[in-house]
């Protein structure tokens, strides 16, 4: 799942701060 959020963070769907705990999901 730490790729979701690093395309989400990446693509700016996810606020910065929702970057780093999706990272370690």
């Amino acid at each position: 799942m730490s790729l979701l959020g690093h395309i989400l963070g990446c693509l700016g769907l996810l606020p910065q701060s929702s970057i780093e705990p999706y990272n370690d999901y």
